[in-house]
């Protein structure tokens, strides 16, 4: 008897012990993945250059805005880097039927332009993922031009495909 306790005791720990293993998921109710670069990047990883962080949504889930204000503080794993500079900002948001288009601030012209592609398929990623939206438009006021430039992601982009250069 006391052995059949034993064995069925061990695998009581043994199974409550590996839920221990999956900490990223811990606590958290609502998951959303928030997309940042690996640090340092890494080309040929199960998830190219994007690499999902799982982040909380709890609380959150009808205010886009503040999860975006969220993603653009960067990620909590230090294996993982912001593309975005410090002092990003959204200054403008419109929402059509199945897309989105973000205004970002002059900081993004700060990026070099392989910086600004991956901070564009980072954040579409992020949003799309969430929202289930089939495009997004990004621009941003450039310093250099004087202009707005944008750019549009659609969900079927060969930025996120397998194939894909990200």
């Amino acid at each position: 008897m006391k052995s059949l306790i034993s064995v069925v005791l061990s695998f009581v720990l043994l199974f409550s012990l590996s839920g221990c293993n999956d900490q990223k998921s811990a606590g958290i109710q609502v998951p959303v993945n928030f997309y940042y670069c690996t640090d340092p990047i890494v080309y040929n990883s199960k998830d190219g250059v994007l690499t999902p962080e799982l982040r909380d949504a709890n609380g959150y889930t009808d205010d886009l805005m503040h999860l975006i204000e969220l993603y653009l503080r960067g990620p909590i794993d230090d294996q993982l880097k912001s593309p975005f500079p410090a002092g990003i900002k959204i200054t403008q948001f419109t929402q059509n039927e199945n897309s989105f288009h973000f205004v970002f601030n002059e900081k993004f012209s700060e990026l070099s332009g392989l910086e600004q592609t991956l901070a564009r398929a980072c954040f579409a990623k992020t949003i799309m993922d969430y929202t289930q939206v089939d495009s997004i438009q990004i621009s941003f006021e450039s310093n250099v031009t004087g202009s707005r430039q944008t750019v549009t992601i659609k969900a079927d982009s060969i930025l996120f495909s397998s194939e894909g250069l990200i």
